[in-house]
């Protein structure tokens, strides 16, 4: 049959059943749509069950798709380390190593009651743009029914429990990590963003620890950990490790950040009018700043010590953060002191310049 004859006879789609219901307070939405259409006098139906949720890590994209490749060819198929799951899904990601963090046993156990092996459409798992999805489909004929069975939608629910569940213990396990420092959790799901916090009250200062997937400035998205607090400032700079990549926006066309490289130790302080560089010796920083010198002159050092990756300053906030999911409270609680005492001293000291 031509493709413009089937295309022709196509009914229109009957209007699909919703439902939503709550799991620790995230909102999950389950729905069923059928579209059917005739070939040669057969009607035939297409049923679609989705259940998803608005929880995910970040904005990190994965994709677990039943099957497996006879000739893998360069092509993705990352194994998160649960034999089963890795058999019988091909998984697909932007960050194997975040992947692998997030997809625990539980959480692979729990996918893997919706596989289906002799499903023509079993349910398939994405997680993309901050929404997790499992969709399925199943066909039927008028005449005969498709023999191949349907995927359960009921282990799909199971499924996306399980999907929120795993953020929970999430946030439960960094709750504790906070007491242990006398801190706290704001929130009970964890989210890659500013959603889920701990709060610490640390030498008279109000500290926060969050894990956002994204940072203004920096180049690249996943999995850190990040130390914040306010600061009386009146500059905004940012130091990073030569292995990342940092921008920082001009204030305007005449007023550019200027960049420079230097060690821990030796920063530049001179100004090279000609070509509007920082005489520098090379070593691992680099920076952005719209001065001349550094205004905490300590602070790569501080960074060097405790094994952050950047810092920055903007408006009146003083970051820190680990390219990592940093979770040893014993570190966070002596990395907070010092920046305390450092914003202590400069706060005694006047605005810097």
């Amino acid at each position: 049959m031509k493709r413009r004859t089937l295309l022709a006879e196509i009914a229109s789609p009957i209007s699909p059943l919703v439902s939503t219901f709550s799991v620790h307070g995230v909102e999950v939405s389950a729905q069923t749509s059928t579209e059917e259409y005739t070939v040669q006098q057969d009607i035939y139906s297409f049923t679609t069950f989705e259940v998803s949720a608005s929880i995910a890590c970040g904005d990190l994209e994965l994709r677990a798709t039943p099957g497996w490749y006879y000739f893998g060819l360069g092509r993705q198929d990352i194994k998160v380390g649960h034999k089963e799951f890795d058999d019988r899904y091909i998984i697909k990601s932007d960050d194997a190593d975040a992947a692998r963090w997030w997809l625990n046993a539980t959480l692979c156990e729990a996918l893997l009651g919706t596989y289906e092996p002799t499903a023509l459409n079993p349910f398939r798992f994405a997680l993309r743009q901050g929404r997790v999805t499992l969709r399925a489909c199943a066909q039927e004929n008028g005449r005969t029914l498709n023999h191949a069975p349907v995927p359960r939608s009921e282990t799909a629910l199971v499924a996306m429990k399980a999907v929120v569940q795993r953020n929970v213990e999430i946030a439960d396990d960094m709750a504790r990590r906070a007491a242990q420092i006398g801190g706290k959790a704001c929130g009970s799901v964890w989210h890659a963003d500013e959603r889920f916090q701990l709060l610490f009250h640390v030498a008279g200062c109000d500290v926060t620890i969050d894990f956002p997937w994204q940072v203004a400035g920096h180049a690249r998205g996943g999995l850190r950990t990040r130390i914040r607090m306010s600061i009386v400032a009146s500059a905004d700079f940012a130091i990073w490790r030569k292995s990342e990549t940092w921008e920082m926006p001009p204030r305007s066309k005449r007023v550019k950040p200027q960049e420079a490289t230097f060690d821990k130790l030796a920063l530049g302080d001179v100004e090279d009018e000609a070509n509007e560089e920082f005489r520098t010796k090379d070593g691992p920083w680099r920076m952005f700043a719209y001065a001349s010198s550094l205004p905490l002159p300590t602070l790569p050092a501080i960074a060097e010590k405790f094994g952050f990756d950047w810092a920055y300053v903007s408006g009146s906030t003083l970051a820190l953060g680990w390219e990592r999911l940093e979770l040893e409270p014993t570190l966070w609680l002596v990395a907070m002191r010092e920046l305390a005492s450092l914003v202590a001293v400069q706060s005694s000291a006047g605005p810097y310049r």
